[in-house]
């Protein structure tokens, strides 16, 4: 008896749960959107308690501060057009479905973006990785520079977006950093304020198929767009 009364009040604990998320946001299939609801951060623990969305969405809300979720089978999760400038270390760390993150459009600076953000559980073979995570959106954030090892905890990352940010130049550490992906496909430069192309930059992407250097400041192709192995998309105007 009390282990159908236990078994029941799990049942309603799950439905209850699952039911206020959906009065707060809209549910859709697999996608819960939180969008455009003034949020100022995600939902507590609790809250979350067995969800089973796997797209989740909060953009367009004002988020500052952005902790740590709880374990979610989320694959995509999208937190864009928030006030974002600061963001929990091992924020994603249970989230280890996640194949796509984009923190478009907030407020993250070179200073507050450190590899510790994206620390994911241990593993033997590699450092402590978002095992699954393979595209990375940071498009029109304050990022001047990238910490040399931003990507270290990304082992698998093929897309990486980077565009509208005031980069200007590509810098040592900034090289570091985009040389260290591995099985980087995608990259885009775009409205960087970029004048000038490292040389050998595209050497140590095996991999790299796009390349978006559009909306910058070049006054002829850069010559180090030479050293490319497999590049099939090229967008420079």
């Amino acid at each position: 008896m009390w282990a159908l009364l236990v078994i029941c009040s799990l049942v309603a604990f799950t439905w209850s749960t699952e039911a206020d998320l959906c009065q707060k946001c809209i549910c859709k299939n697999e996608h819960l959107d939180c969008s455009f609801l003034a949020l100022e951060n995600h939902f507590n623990d609790t809250e979350w308690a067995n969800t089973s969305h796997t797209v989740i969405s909060f953009d367009h809300n004002n988020i500052i501060h952005l902790k740590a979720f709880p374990e979610l089978p989320v694959t995509k999760l999208s937190i864009t057009h928030n006030m974002i400038v600061k963001i929990d270390p091992s924020c994603f760390k249970e989230l280890e479905n996640l194949t796509e993150l984009d923190l478009g459009h907030n407020h993250l600076t070179s200073e507050q973006l450190v590899p510790a953000v994206f620390q994911g559980h241990y593993a033997p073979e590699t450092y402590e990785p978002l095992r699954n995570l393979r595209v990375l959106k940071l498009s029109a954030n304050a990022l001047h520079t990238l910490d040399a090892d931003l990507f270290e905890h990304m082992p698998q990352l093929e897309h990486l977006s980077l565009d509208s940010n005031p980069l200007r130049i590509i810098d040592r550490q900034t090289i570091i950093a985009l040389t260290s992906i591995s099985f980087l496909k995608v990259l885009d430069l775009s409205s960087t304020s970029l004048k000038v192309f490292p040389p050998h930059l595209l050497h140590t992407p095996r991999f790299l198929e796009a390349l978006n250097l559009s909306s910058n400041l070049f006054t002829s192709p850069p010559e180090s767009l030479e050293d490319s192995h497999f590049l099939k998309q090229l967008y420079l105007d």
